[in-house]
């Protein structure tokens, strides 16, 4: 799944409390939480990447450091991918200093790869 700070939908938000109703780490899965106002869901690859897979913000608190918060308390490195036309993601991830590496095709086109550390 693609980071996407501009569509939160309740979809992800129901999966999140169903898959941590009584752990934040499943299965190599991770979940940190600012409840009940943010999530992030992030693997941890083989290689130690961390590979975040979802960052959600509730609309109404977003742009005062909820999402700043929990991807600065992951260790690095750490690895997310963004469709092209998510400006508000990418605007995010150049404030955070995280870098483009490459571009990958995937089922919904082409996401851009982003790293940090």
């Amino acid at each position: 799944m693609l980071l996407n700070l501009t569509s939160h939908g309740s979809i992800a938000w129901s999966r999140y409390w169903k898959q941590t109703a009584n752990s934040h780490s499943r299965g190599g899965e991770m979940w940190p939480v600012i409840r009940p106002y943010a999530f992030c869901h992030y693997r941890v690859r083989e290689d130690g990447v961390r590979a975040i897979d979802e960052l959600v913000v509730m609309p109404a608190l977003r742009r005062q450091g909820l999402a700043t918060q929990l991807v600065s308390a992951m260790s690095l490195p750490v690895e997310v991918r963004v469709a092209p036309t998510d400006v508000g993601a990418r605007a995010f991830l150049a404030a955070m200093r995280f870098q483009p590496t490459h571009t990958l095709k995937s089922k919904r086109g082409h996401v851009i790869v982003y790293r940090l550390g």
